[in-house]
């Protein structure tokens, strides 16, 4: 089983989880707001397993919780464009890659 994280200090317990119910994992680092990531990424999958047989994306991060804050009717922050686009970045790509779907057997 190939698991993913985004960074590799998360890995140990995934892996942990997954060698207690006897799967044999491997762990990989992937950036999923940048598609050249994800793609380089499933090109190692698939060298040390042959093929992929299903994907399952859970990538999402909050960056201010909300896109605007209102306390007693007024409104005190809002979501900067650059949080926004970080938020969009993770979800929109991470969740739709084409070229990884193709790559499921």
């Amino acid at each position: 089983m190939p698991c993913w994280t985004p960074t590799a200090k998360t890995w140990p317990r995934a892996a942990r989880a997954c060698t207690a119910v006897g799967v044999v994992a491997r762990s990989y680092v992937a950036d999923v707001a940048n598609e050249d990531s994800v793609v380089g990424t499933l090109d190692q999958v698939t060298a040390h397993f042959g093929r992929l047989d299903g994907l399952i994306n859970n990538a999402g991060i909050v960056r201010d919780g909300l896109l605007v804050k209102v306390q007693d009717g007024q409104v005190v922050g809002k979501m900067t464009l650059a949080q926004w686009q970080a938020v969009i970045d993770v979800i929109s790509p991470g969740c739709s890659c084409a070229r990884a779907k193709r790559r499921c057997a």
